[in-house]
C-alpha cells in the first residue's frame, strides 16, 4: 500500500508542478448509515444496519487540484437478506474495511482538463443529477454497467487507476474520455487498499459527450473493455421545471458476456419547501436479463434535515427480486441518517 500511495503522489506532483501556488485546503468527513428492514419478501422481518464513512481533503491549486479520500464501511449487505439484484442500499458493501478510496490530481489546460490517479468513474461518468437522491443502487450508475468486469468497474466500493480527459465545448457542451484499469481493487484481498497496477486484465475505456447546464442535461456515453466483457452504451436526460426535476436513463450492455442486458430508470424529484432543503422523490428502475425475469423496483423517498444532519426514509417495492419470478415480491423500508463535519 505504501508503494502505491507514493506512486499516486508522484503523479500528482508531476501533474501539479505548482504546489507552492496552493490557494485553499479543505477537509471533510461524511457518514451515512442505513437501517434496513424487510416488511415482506426475502427474509421477512429481518432488520439490520450498514453504513459508510468518508474522510476527504481537497487542495485547490492555480489551474489544478488534488483530492484524496478514505472510506470505512460496516454492517451486512442488505441485499443478502432481501434477495434483490439491483442493490437496495447504495452504501452497502460485502466486506467491512477501511481503505484509501480516491487519490488523484487534475490539471487545467484552457478548456481541457487532465486527471490522473485513483478515481471513482461514477464521479464523472454516467451521472443523472436528480437520481442521486434515491437509495437503491440501480438509480446510480446503471446495473448493466455496474455488474461488468472481474470486480465491477471503478466505482464504489473499489476504485482503479485512470487517465481522464475532459474538454469543454462552449458554455454547455463537453466531451469526456476515461481510460481505467479494467480490474478494480484486488479480487484476492478485498479489504484494505490494493489497487491493481498491472494492465493484464486490460483497459476499460469510457467516452461521454453532451450538453449540461443548471436546469438540464442530455448526454450519451459508450464504454468498452479491451478484454472479455464487451461494450455498452447509455443515454441520460433530465430537465428541471419549477420544483420538479424529472429524469430518464437507458443503459445497454452486451448480453453475450454480461449479467444484465438493459437497465431503464425514470422518475422525478420535487422540492416541497416544508422543511429546509427537503426533497421528495419517486422513481422506477427495470433491470433486464436475456434469460431471466425482469427485476422492477419502485422507490419513494423523502430527505430533510438541518445543516450537517439529514434524515431520509425510503420505501422500496421490488418485483421478481433476484430476477426470479418464483420469489415473493419484496417490500423494504430504509431509514438513512447522514452526518457531515
Amino acid at each position: 500500500m505504501k508503494k502505491q500511495i507514493i506512486q499516486i503522489i508522484s503523479v500528482a506532483l508531476l501533474l501539479n508542478s505548482s504546489l507552492s501556488a496552493t490557494e485553499a485546503i479543505t477537509f471533510s468527513a461524511n457518514y451515512s448509515g442505513d437501517y434496513v428492514s424487510t416488511i415482506s419478501g426475502g427474509q421477512q422481518g429481518v432488520s439490520k444496519m450498514n453504513g459508510v464513512l468518508f474522510l476527504a481533503s481537497d487542495i485547490a491549486l492555480k489551474n489544478g487540484s488534488f483530492h484524496i479520500s478514505a472510506m470505512g464501511s460496516h454492517g451486512e449487505n442488505p441485499s443478502d437478506f432481501v434477495g434483490d439484484a439491483g442493490g437496495v442500499s447504495n452504501i452497502a458493501t460485502d466486506h467491512n474495511t477501511f481503505k484509501l478510496y480516491e487519490a488523484w490530481a487534475e490539471k487545467q489546460f484552457g478548456k481541457l482538463s487532465v486527471l490522473v490517479g485513483l478515481h471513482d468513474l461514477n464521479g464523472d461518468f454516467y451521472v443523472n443529477g436528480p437520481a442521486l437522491l434515491f437509495l437503491n443502487s440501480s438509480f446510480g450508475i446503471g446495473a448493466e454497467a455496474a455488474m461488468t468486469g472481474d470486480n465491477g468497474p471503478s466505482i464504489f466500493p473499489s476504485t482503479a487507476y485512470v487517465v481522464r480527459f475532459d474538454y469543454q465545448i462552449g458554455s454547455t457542451g463537453y466531451v469526456k474520455l476515461g481510460l481505467y484499469n479494467a480490474l478494480s481493487g484486488n479480487l484476492e484481498e478485498p479489504c484494505g487498499t490494493h489497487p491493481h497496477i498491472s494492465l493484464d486484465r486490460g483497459i476499460l475505456a469510457i467516452l461521454e459527450g453532451g450538453m449540461q447546464n443548471e436546469l438540464s442535461k442530455l448526454s450519451w456515453g459508450v464504454w468498452n473493455y479491451s478484454e472479455h466483457y464487451g461494450w455498452g452504451s447509455y443515454l441520460l436526460y433530465d430537465q428541471k421545471w419549477g420544483r420538479l426535476h424529472p429524469f430518464v436513463r437507458i443503459g445497454y450492455a452486451d448480453s453475450s458476456c454480461n449479467c444484465f442486458e438493459y437497465n431503464i430508470a425514470l422518475g422525478s424529484t420535487m422540492s416541497l419547501d416544508l422543511l429546509q432543503g427537503d426533497q421528495l422523490g419517486v422513481a422506477l428502475s427495470v433491470i433486464r436479463s436475456r434469460i431471466r425475469a425482469d427485476e422492477s423496483t419502485w422507490e419513494l423517498t423523502y430527505k430533510f434535515g438541518v445543516p450537517n444532519f439529514e434524515l431520509q426514509p425510503s420505501f422500496q417495492y421490488i418485483k421478481n427480486p433476484g430476477m426470479d419470478s418464483s420469489n415473493e415480491d419484496a417490500f423494504v423500508f430504509i431509514q438513512r441518517v447522514s452526518l457531515a463535519f
